[in-house]
């Protein structure tokens, strides 16, 4: 899934790219890379990777960022490409670039200063600050306000509003639909049964344009709306119980094609993440203890088309809240206990699991990285008082406060809606 997905996705984003520098692109002889990505860190240096094709097959070899440098321009047969790139000594800005080779596309990721965070956007981060925002949505005359709190260390606190949505019948589904590493306001509007087709209406952060994509029908769930092509930008999807199974319904944002597949049974809860740390998106469902084998995660991964299952936690006293809680990149399985406030983890490597106490009975887990190190943070939402509380995963409280008084319990808290299970 994943290498079709990105290769199909890269042609599309760069062609015009190509085309501005008057280059000849070549139809397919049969060049194949041996890997289609590659995470480099901020330092920069040196790389290669290898092509084969057939001894008759010629191929231009072309950088399309101009960080990256390439060596050499053509090839015919198997060959070796090197590239290099300088340091990125930005702390806040990571680079993301593509070098073509034939009709193949490799991406290069190149992580910034501060903490070699790849450019992945973050969660519910409005404001490109890498961190997660503060997010609750108040019902303003039927409308949905949205509410942005965000603790900067330096200079301090800021506060934005937004109105976007019907509060009543709208499900809100930021993310980053535009590749500006914003979120951008979101909300699917589902159908009625006289007209069941459903909308996603989306309000871009970089050019405000606004969007109106039917994609589901009434009864669907959008909340695994994520980025499953790798190209950086959130993709539309839902999921649909059919005839006993769940069915996951994509539209790929790189080139407008959908993607539909069978994963999961209907009772099963549809989650988020990318557990193989492929920057492609899984298919994931959580078992709950009705259903055989109970309480298990069962993902699809991207990388290898392969399914891995993990039984861990209680669907009668957990919520499921899958994240990135290490320092391996790849989402965690993870839950928190309602009745005791525990979060329990296992890495997407395996291992034992890792417990740690926060919050309280009648809280909402509300998982995101609150102060940049790219990292899920233990949050919870207290709506009997409308405070935000958070712990660090690597306990350093970093650049926010111990506890946000922002929002109430008659609020929309998306990180708890999108994010939980």
């Amino acid at each position: 899934m994943k290498r079709t997905f990105f290769l199909v996705a890269s042609l599309f984003l760069f062609l015009s790219a190509i085309q501005a520098q008057d280059l000849s692109y070549p139809t397919n002889c049969g060049e194949a890379l041996a890997s289609d990505y590659q995470y480099v860190g901020s330092a920069g240096g040196s790389f290669s990777f290898n092509v084969t094709a057939p001894s008759n097959c010629t191929y231009s070899i072309v950088s399309i960022s101009p960080a990256i440098v390439t060596s050499p321009n053509t090839a015919t047969g198997n060959s070796t490409v090197t590239y290099s790139l300088d340091s990125n000594n930005s702390l806040s800005n990571p680079r993301y670039g593509v070098i073509i080779v034939g009709a193949k596309t490799f991406t290069v990721n190149q992580g910034v200063a501060k903490s070699g965070i790849a450019a992945k956007p973050t969660e519910l981060d409005f404001n490109r600050d890498r961190n997660s925002d503060f997010v609750a949505i108040q019902n303003n005359n039927g409308n949905m306000t949205w509410w942005q709190y965000r603790f900067h260390g330096t200079p301090g606190a800021s506060t934005s509003v937004a109105t976007w949505g019907l509060f009543d019948t709208d499900i809100p589904v930021p993310s980053d639909y535009d590749g500006d590493l914003r979120s951008d306001f979101v909300v699917w509007r589902s159908g009625t049964i006289a007209n069941p087709q459903s909308y996603f209406y989306i309000l871009q952060s970089q050019s405000f344009v606004t969007s109106v994509i039917p994609w589901g029908t009434i009864g669907d769930d959008p909340n695994i709306t994520q980025d499953y092509d790798g190209d950086f930008k959130a993709d539309l999807a839902v999921t649909r119980k059919q005839n006993g199974k769940l069915v996951w319904y994509i539209k790929l944002s790189a080139n407008n094609s959908v993607y539909i597949e069978q994963f999961g049974n209907e009772n099963d809860r549809a989650i988020r993440g990318d557990y193989d740390g492929d920057f492609h998106s899984d298919l994931a469902v959580y078992r709950p203890s009705g259903d055989a084998p109970a309480n298990t995660f069962f993902v699809f991964k991207s990388a290898d088309s392969s399914v891995s299952a993990v039984t861990f936690g209680d669907s009668n006293t957990d919520k499921v809240v899958p994240g990135n809680y290490d320092t391996v990149r790849g989402t965690d399985y993870a839950v928190w206990r309602t009745t005791t406030g525990v979060w329990y983890w296992v890495s997407s490597t395996g291992g034992a699991a890792t417990g740690y106490q926060f919050g309280l009975p009648g809280d909402l887990p509300v998982p995101g990285d609150y102060n940049e190190d790219g990292r899920n943070d233990y949050a919870v939402f207290r709506p009997s008082t409308g405070e935000f509380f958070v712990q660090a995963t690597n306990n350093n409280p970093g650049s926010y406060p111990p506890y946000v008084r922002w929002g109430n319990s008659t609020m929309k808290i998306p990180s708890y809606l999108m994010q939980v299970r």
